[in-house]
């Protein structure tokens, strides 16, 4: 029985891996970007393409915080201000919409919604970036 259920459980990991890793994904995760890169040497599909740009990108901030650690880290906090601030601003818009349910106030609170996800996904980048470069090798 045990055997069983160790068998299943090892056809159904892989499903647990996200099929659909698009550029978020690679920024998020450094080290998929860095094997993702080794298999798109020689390739030119559309994933490829994606992957390249998103290491290009994590390249880039890779030199901006090895430049100046503190400055980076000081980005970091500012973002992290915006988001507060992004926050209560889809709070706001939120209950808005709710108190008054028209095309105006859903417009507002999914630009709301839309600018705090913007600011927690650059906030994800590079607190990634940063575990990498402080992950031992």
């Amino acid at each position: 029985m045990k055997k069983n259920i160790f068998i299943l459980l090892f056809l159904l990991l892989p499903g647990c891996q996200p099929t659909n890793k698009n550029y978020d994904y690679y920024m998020e995760h450094p080290a998929s970007l860095q094997s993702a890169v080794k298999s798109c040497e020689a390739e030119t599909s559309e994933r490829c393409t994606i992957i390249m740009r998103a290491a290009t990108d994590m390249q880039a901030l890779m030199i901006q915080f090895q430049s100046d650690p503190e400055q980076f880290g000081e980005h970091i906090l500012d973002a992290e201000e915006r988001q507060v601030q992004l926050q209560l601003a889809m709070q706001q818009a939120q209950e808005e919409f709710e108190r008054n349910k028209n095309n105006d106030t859903q417009v507002k609170f999914d630009a709301a919604k839309k600018a705090y996800a913007e600011q927690a996904q650059e906030i994800k980048i590079a607190l990634a970036m940063i575990g990498l470069l402080s992950t031992p090798k």
